[in-house]
């Protein structure tokens, strides 16, 4: 089982806590999507409005790299965090909003 935390106002709106099954980032997006109203479209005004989001498998921050989040075996737990364009010192992996909406559809 992969442990999902989503943190700041993404937790806040979504929830915090998640447990899936699943061990691709994708099929956990689209999980929390089809459980909550509005995610996918929070994702899409958040890519809007620059903020961005960090996406920790266990200890280490994935790449902007569709096809590392579409093939990366997910490790026990995995942290997203919207983090506001610019507001990025010590961060080096960021993944824009859109990147995960394109994680949710086109993976």
């Amino acid at each position: 089982m992969t442990q999902v935390k989503l943190l700041g106002e993404l937790g806040e709106k979504f929830g915090t806590d998640w447990t899936s099954g699943h061990k691709s980032l994708r099929e956990i997006l689209k999980l929390i999507d089809c459980q909550v109203d509005g995610f996918r479209e929070y994702l899409a005004e958040s890519h809007e409005n620059n903020v961005q989001f960090t996406v920790q498998n266990g200890e280490d921050f994935m790449d902007d790299d569709l096809n590392e989040m579409a093939l990366s075996n997910l490790k026990d737990t995995v942290i997203i965090t919207p983090v506001p364009a610019g507001s990025g010192k010590g961060i080096k992996k960021l993944i824009a909003g859109l990147l995960l909406l394109a994680a949710i559809f086109f993976m």
